[in-house]
């Protein structure tokens, strides 16, 4: 039994011990992706074939999970191109060997414009004894680098090896790597090539849509592409380009340095001088040619650079002569980015501090770019100007660049005169005036008011189109002096669109108001009234009451901020009447604003509802319980004083609540009332007591009685048309006076008695 149990354990243990090797093989494999052997001493991995020879795999990274493809040594006869698709993240990277030889390499990265993806290029020289380090997915340990190409389809990087320390420039081998930045998949296409002098590539447009080659050119003398003037040969022996000479002066390059950038080649190196791709043109002398009395203006056309390369104009500032200068530069929207800088007395680069102008970041995207100097700015020196444009994209940059001298601010646009100071020391334009008699605006003349278009009576709008850092002013209407005594308020309202959304980090444009001179036009700066357009759509007002706006002239303008987009604008201006009101509601919410017509000769004033008046009808037309009289016969019947109370702030607009009657008239209730109402108005009565009456022909009598028709039982008494019908008697005669029908009516009565006492006692005496 012991020696079975001790079998069983023995067993158990090995197929365990079996179990472990087996789970610790597969976590060394996971550890180097399946692509190498891992070491637990050292906790690292080997790499399968981290260095493969042309047209093999291998792989490097810390966890063996980039890829590296062997190529051959890229040379400008036969340079590298390689292309892929990576997913997110991922890396590959081409192994190979270096020229010894080379002096300069030349790596281009390009990707479809419409791909969202974002692929880099890295680049570590390689060396088994002096530099034994692998490509990692840490971007920190490469010799040089391109990251920009999510904003440019086409990027390129050129490698000196003067520049390298000893290890890297004497290197035998040279990993470049494509990244895919971030979580999207992107594909990509590697140029690479060595040579002997300054080597770059760019991009062509092959003249058909989208379609682009990559050529690749030696001293910027292409092979079957652009050549960039002045350009020139390569001598191999010395590693330095002999560039040929141009139009206005043979090829010289400034002197390097002179202390002023950080290296010594800056100049060469990286301004392309050393590689004759950069130029500079002598615009003073075209200046200096032109004949007396002709626009002193110099101009360049169809001026082209490849991505990378820069080019230069000489200018001359006289301070005789000289007031101002504009530089003005119009790219080709379909070509690759231009990027305009000038210095003064040495060229230019896009590095911060070397340049004195622009002011504001350019991105080289604008189809258009100024640069001003004027004598008195802070900036404008005398003596020589460089300027210097950059062909900043991937593409070659296509461009007319102007150079224009002044005497008075760019010659008063032709809308003026250019007075000059005795001494000659200042210089300003005396603006003409338009068509409208308004004086044309600013320092030069080149801005005027714009048109209003009147939509209504004293309503006026304007609408257009502002690109960045531009204004569109407005001349405002007078206001007469009937007008400034009315409660009108001047109404100033804008609007404006845009292509996309506007940002809150963004500044905003602004609807200004400037009171002064006509000449006086508001500024960003400058002015007197000011609103901020915040969100695109809405509608923002300056309002100003008469007091403000009478007797002084103003003029309006709409800025549209600079670095952003063009915008659509609407602009109106209206003068609408404001009626007075005790309450935020229109006439205090008991009328309504006359407003809409300003002949009107009750412009601005309330209507108000019935049973409410004063001048923002507030106060109730009468006093709660009050009454008023009207004039005797005017109301309530004949001799009748009316008298109209007041209810609810109203009184009635016929009829009477109370009457005072003057004699013969009595006061009676109404119609419709009882008999204790009260009297609200006068009757006139027609009899004044009943009339007894005899028909002798039918020998009857009756009672025609005095009294108001049933129709109106208070109004009028009158002898109704028939005898009232109870009363009706036989009569021998009638009575015509009132006394005779008392003394008939007693000895009636007295015979009647007489003869009811004989009955009576004869019936006793008989009984």
């Amino acid at each position: 039994r012991g020696g079975r149990a001790s079998m069983r354990a023995s067993h158990a243990y090995a197929l365990a011990a079996l179990l472990a090797s087996l789970f610790a093989a597969a976590s060394a494999d996971d550890e180097c992706s399946g692509h190498g052997t891992y070491d637990s001493s050292s906790s690292k991995c080997a790499c399968d074939d981290p260095t493969p020879a042309p047209g093999a795999t291998g792989w490097v990274g810390d966890a063996c999970e980039i890829e590296t493809v062997g190529v051959a040594t890229p040379t400008i006869a036969a340079p590298l191109v390689q292309s892929g698709t990576l997913e997110g993240g991922q890396w590959r990277c081409y192994f190979l060997a270096v020229d010894s030889g080379w002096n300069h390499l030349a790596v281009s990265l390009s990707h479809a414009e419409d791909d969202r993806g974002d692929p880099d290029v890295h680049g570590a020289f390689f060396d088994a004894d002096a530099r034994p380090s692998f490509p990692r997915t840490r971007t920190d340990g490469y010799d040089f680098r391109e990251v920009s190409s999510a904003s440019h389809a086409f990027v390129d990087v050129s490698v000196a090896r003067a520049d390298l320390d000893a290890d890297a420039a004497d290197a035998a081998s040279l990993f470049l790597c494509a990244q895919a930045y971030g979580d999207v998949a992107t594909t990509y296409e590697l140029h690479a090539a060595f040579s002997k002098c300054p080597t770059s590539f760019a991009l062509e447009n092959l003249g058909s849509g989208d379609e682009h080659s990559v050529t690749i050119s030696e001293c910027s003398t292409a092979s079957g592409g652009t050549t960039s003037e002045p350009a020139g040969t390569c001598d191999a022996a010395s590693g330095a380009c002999a560039c040929a000479a141009y139009d206005d002066h043979t090829f010289q390059a400034p002197e390097d340095g002179g202390g002023d950038y950080f290296a010594s080649s800056y100049y060469s190196e990286r301004l392309g001088f050393g590689a004759c791709a950069a130029r500079i043109d002598f615009a003073f002398k075209k200046i200096a040619n032109v004949q007396p009395g002709a626009s002193r203006v110099a101009s360049y056309a169809n001026q082209t650079l490849l991505p990378g390369q820069w080019r230069f104009y000489e200018l001359a500032v006289d301070a005789a002569t000289d007031h101002q200068v504009v530089i003005s530069l119009s790219r080709d929207p379909n070509a690759g980015a231009a990027e305009m800088y000038l210095r003064h007395e040495t060229v230019p680069t896009n590095h911060w501090g070397h340049y004195d102008l622009p002011d504001d970041y350019v991105s080289g995207n604008e189809q258009t770019q100024e640069l001003v100097i004027t004598e008195g700015d802070g900036v404008f020196e005398f003596g020589t100007w460089y300027v210097g444009v950059f062909a900043s994209a991937g593409r070659a940059a296509t461009f007319d660049v102007d150079f224009a001298y002044y005497d008075c601010p760019r010659n008063c646009s032709d809308r003026g005169t250019c007075v000059v100071s005795n001494d000659g020391a200042e210089r300003h334009c005396a603006c003409d005036s338009d068509g409208n008699g308004n004086p044309y605006l600013k320092e030069d003349c080149s801005e005027e008011f714009s048109q209003w278009n009147e939509v209504a009576s004293d309503a006026f709008e304007v609408n257009g189109t502002l690109s960045s850092s531009e204004y569109d002013y407005f001349a405002l209407p007078s206001m007469d002096a009937r007008e400034s005594r009315r409660q009108i308020e001047v109404v100033l309202s804008a609007s404006f669109t845009k292509e996309h959304a506007v940002y809150d980090w963004e500044e905003k444009p602004a609807l200004l108001l400037k009171r002064g001179g006509r000449a006086d036009f508001p500024s960003i700066s400058n002015y007197t009234f000011k609103t901020t357009l915040e969100r695109a759509g809405e509608s923002y007002e300056i309002q100003l009451c008469a007091s403000q706006f009478a007797g002084a002239t103003w003029n309006a303008a709409v800025y549209n901020p600079g670095g952003v987009e063009p915008m659509a604008f609407a602009v109106s201006f209206t003068k609408r009447g404001v009626c007075p009101s005790a309450t935020a509601e229109e006439c205090s919410g008991h009328g309504t604003c006359r407003s809409e017509n300003l002949a009107d000769p009750n412009f601005a004033t309330c209507a108000c509802d019935d049973g409410w008046t004063a001048s923002d009808c507030n106060f109730p037309s009468c006093p709660e319980g009050s009454y008023v009289a009207l004039p005797p016969g005017a109301d309530g019947g004949p001799g009748a004083t009316c008298f109209r109370g007041c209810q609810g702030g109203k009184r009635r607009s016929s009829g009477c609540d109370a009457v005072v009657c003057a004699p013969p008239a009595r006061a009676a209730a109404s119609g419709s009332g009882s008999a204790t109402s009260a009297p609200t108005r006068c009757v006139l009565d027609e009899c004044e007591r009943d009339f007894f009456k005899v028909d002798e022909d039918k020998g009857e009598s009756c009672v025609v009685r005095c009294a108001a028709d049933a129709s109106d039982p208070h109004g009028p008494r009158r002898l109704q048309a028939a005898c009232d019908p109870e009363t009706v008697r036989s009569s021998a005669r009638e009575i015509d006076d009132d006394e005779d029908d008392d003394e008939e009516e007693w000895a009636y009565d007295v015979f009647a008695t007489i003869a009811t006492i004989v009955v009576v006692v004869g019936v006793v005496v008989g009984v």
